[in-house]
């Protein structure tokens, strides 16, 4: 059902470890035994989501190798147990030997817990199991260093209350940029908001095998479809009219009422990509985004913009001119043609010539990375340095679309003040604190909100938002 190859993939790239070992640490087999409250039930569920795409999930009358119990005692005799106690200000999850005298289950849960909090807490809970699983590492700075019990996430630190989730939102003239994971955790995180109004999804690809790992409405079967059609059919939220859109954001734009849209949630997965959305000149921007399996990054900015851009989140950096060296000399194209967002007829003939058994058609639309994996060194997409790219964890990408929508709802709530934090960093392997959120300046060489003359172009573009 999903592409196992892809979480081997990421595990060897984060931990050094060889196919051999990182096959055998994933097929570890993670029973999840709830209690009977509906907010435990729940819970089970959106864990249970996450985990079967990294790692497999037994049923009841399986064996296991790790029983997690929420809010229940344990019933089975598994190696490895932890429990997760779940109360209306966070959870706590220990590693516990079954019987012993220094913990107690707890069995009561609240009855009242919000979506968007029990869904924040399944990512770090999936990705608690996933670290504890698969053991610490020698290297202390690796992201499966298990975290210092208990593991305590309150969610105070995610810096909105109940009360601000349960605030309706219009959406009008927005757009999602991009459909792939984080996109997908997102809108399965809006699902417990009051969104109403309309959205246009744009995004030009189509969903290969390794999506169907971090997609929670996608899987091996949808391979070939549009991601951003499939994300519209699959997505249901009452009250929010969604439009798919398959093609990029520029050429979309340039379709709609004074080739603008007013606010652009962005979920792309390029720095290149997302300097390109800013040059579009949006008044509303709301971002995130993951840094291979290590951070989650969230920015948002309306004009006028006293912290940075997203060409000042996502600065053009050295490493990125490396890595399209590399991409060229292995693919045999030029620059410029790795630059480009989706493989054309030109590159797809040129690709088939390079590579013998590729079918030109058949690769027309998809991606540059994507058809690398699938060529060179095993799947292995490598850097300069020869390590391989690492693509998130289900529970990485799900938890940036969390985060994602709790942006939206600060947004909503602060956006009349004229200064404010609007950039979040965080490891998804350890919880959230609220000290990690700030503002981020802009770089005085910024193209876009450094340069004089952009800044007389968005005003000529909005002068609503500079005249108010």
């Amino acid at each position: 059902m999903y592409d196992t190859e892809e979480n081997i993939r990421t595990l060897m790239s984060a931990t050094g470890l060889s196919h051999e070992e990182a096959t055998k640490k994933l097929a570890i087999r993670v029973r999840v035994t709830c209690g009977n409250s509906v907010p435990a039930i729940k819970l089970a569920e959106d864990v249970q989501r996450l985990l079967e795409r990294t790692i497999a999930v037994a049923e009841p009358n399986e064996p296991c190798d790790v029983e997690l119990c929420i809010q229940a005692h344990p019933v089975t005799n598994a190696p490895m147990h932890l429990s997760v106690e779940v109360s209306i200000d966070g959870i706590v999850i220990r590693n516990v030997i079954p019987g012993s005298e220094s913990h107690s289950y707890e069995v009561d849960a609240p009855t009242d817990l919000h979506g968007l909090f029990r869904k924040a807490a399944a990512c770090y809970i999936a990705g608690h199991v996933i670290a504890c699983s698969v053991g610490q590492q020698a290297d202390a700075s690796s992201p499966f260093a298990i975290v210092p019990e208990p593991f305590v996430f309150n969610f105070a630190a995610l810096g909105v209350t109940a009360e601000d989730l349960e605030r309706p939102i219009q959406l009008t003239d927005t757009v999602l940029v991009g459909a792939g994971g984080v996109a997908n955790g997102f809108l399965w995180a809006a699902d417990e908001l009051k969104l109403h109004g309309e959205i246009a999804i744009v995004d030009p690809k189509k969903v290969s095998a390794g999506n169907s790992n971090r997609c929670l409405y996608f899987d091996l079967g949808d391979v070939g479809r549009g991601k951003a059609e499939l994300l519209a059919e699959r997505v249901n939220l009452p009250g929010l009219h969604i439009t798919p859109v398959q093609c990029d954001l520029h050429r979309h734009l340039a379709d709609r009422p004074g080739k603008k849209a007013t606010r652009v949630i962005v979920t792309t997965d390029s720095r290149r990509a997302r300097r390109s959305i800013q040059g579009e000149l949006p008044a509303e921007v709301l971002d995130a985004s993951t840094t291979d399996i290590s951070e989650i990054v969230v920015h948002s900015h309306s004009l006028p913009n006293e912290g940075a851009c997203l060409s000042c989140i996502y600065a053009h950096t050295h490493d990125e001119l490396q890595q399209d060296k590399h991409l060229a000399e292995k693919l045999g194209l030029t620059i410029e043609e790795i630059r480009t967002p989706l493989i054309d007829r030109g590159i797809a003939t040129k690709l088939a010539a390079n590579f013998p058994g590729v079918d030109a058609e058949s690769i027309i639309g998809t991606s540059l990375d994507t058809f690398y994996k699938k060529q060179c060194g095993e799947g292995a997409l490598l850097t300069k340095a020869g390590k391989q790219a690492a693509a998130p964890f289900a529970f990485i990408s799900n938890l940036a679309g969390v985060f994602l929508a709790l942006e939206l709802v600060r947004f909503e709530k602060n956006k009349n003040q004229s200064s404010r934090d609007n950039y979040f960093f965080a490891s998804p392997w350890q919880p959230p604190h609220r000290s990690l959120r700030r503002r981020r300046r802009r770089l005085p060489t910024c193209e876009f909100c450094g340069d004089p003359h952009t800044g007389k172009a968005l005003r000529l573009l909005w002068p609503e938002r500079y005249l108010a």
